[in-house]
């Protein structure tokens, strides 16, 4: 079985909660991080796919959804899968500019289990005004499969990030 861990090397990321956890709409506290992939990455969205078919079938084993179930997921919001279209979401209105020409994946950490931070040195980053939206990242993330109330896909957890430039 393939591995359901990847690092996407050299994206931006927006949103960035890493130091302080923050309320999501359902009232829980995360970390979490927003990770713009240009359209154009072929490397990182090899990696994601290859990571993504792992997560299906780990899902699968797992009994969390059959096959069928999972065929059916497809990239874009509600679909199942964690990653979206940055530029139809732009034109919808929905997402800044900064989203157009990317795909974007939100990856979320519980407040349990807080993402290691560091800095392009691999030295812990302390100073929370260093790591902003707009900066590139080398982000370490673990898909996962879920069936909760009915609602069943991969998700992305956040389990690393490193400040790049």
């Amino acid at each position: 079985m393939q591995k359901t861990e990847l690092v996407l090397e050299g994206v931006r990321v927006c949103h960035v909660k890493v130091f302080e956890p923050a309320e999501t709409p359902s009232g829980d506290m995360k970390y979490s991080v927003s990770i713009l992939i240009p359209e154009d990455d072929k490397k990182n969205i090899a990696k994601f796919d290859a990571s993504i078919a792992a997560a299906i079938e780990k899902g699968i084993s797992d009994g969390k959804f059959n096959k069928v179930q999972a065929k059916k997921f497809k990239r874009g919001k509600g679909n199942g899968l964690p990653i979206r279209f940055g530029s139809e979401e732009y034109e919808a209105g929905d997402k800044g500019k900064e989203y157009n020409g990317h795909f974007f994946v939100n990856a979320s950490a519980n407040v349990a289990y807080p993402p290691g931070v560091r800095d392009a040195r691999n030295a812990p980053l302390v100073d929370a005004t260093e790591l902003f939206s707009g900066c590139y990242c080398h982000v370490h993330i673990n898909l996962f499969p879920y069936n909760t109330a009915g609602n069943r896909g991969i998700s992305a957890g956040l389990s690393n990030i490193m400040l790049f430039k």
